[in-house]
């Protein structure tokens, strides 16, 4: 084979990695997930409740960017509740007991929370390395720090219990 042959086929490999490099790009970019948000309005009235007498209030979000296009879900006593994407949150109301929040992504991990009527409760999910995608870790949050993270959210869901609270009903 003569060195003109082989140039033209280093150059036609590179090319072709080139090529497949910039299609993983383009679909890693496109796979970017999102959540459908709700108005802002009402998100802003759920960020600013204060109390309600007899139901406690929780919130549950996700701030970090880290693993961005992956989805964490978030199970309530075993059952789906939502899915959360980097600064989505979501309001619960509900009555006072014990609850099992689960976060599920490469792992599944859980965090038992027992809630009081009047009060405000905040579960942050965190993104973590993962081998094939991102884990996650469901982590407690006091109300101080919790209220600024969730402040800088948007609102992707409320229960039933939060949707009459705020007159807001999901169809």
């Amino acid at each position: 084979m003569n060195t003109n042959n082989h140039i033209k086929i280093k150059k036609n490999m590179r090319k072709a990695i080139y090529a497949i490099l910039i299609i993983g790009l383009i679909g890693m970019l496109s796979a970017c997930g999102s959540a459908k948000l709700l108005p802002a309005d009402v998100s802003n009235r759920a960020i600013a409740l204060e109390k309600v007498e007899d139901k406690a209030l929780v919130y549950v979000y996700r701030t970090s960017m880290l693993g961005g296009a992956v989805a964490m879900h978030v199970d309530l006593d075993d059952v789906r509740l939502t899915t959360l994407y980097p600064k989505n949150f979501y309001l619960c109301l509900l009555d006072p007991g014990e609850y099992v929040f689960t976060g599920n992504a490469e792992n599944k991990d859980k965090i038992t929370v027992t809630v009081e009527a009047g009060k405000s409760y905040y579960i942050e999910i965190v993104p973590r390395m993962g081998i094939v995608m991102a884990r996650c870790e469901m982590k407690p949050v006091d109300v101080v720090e919790g209220q600024e993270k969730v402040g800088k959210c948007k609102l992707v869901g409320l229960n039933p219990e939060a949707q009459k609270t705020l007159n807001y009903f999901i169809r």
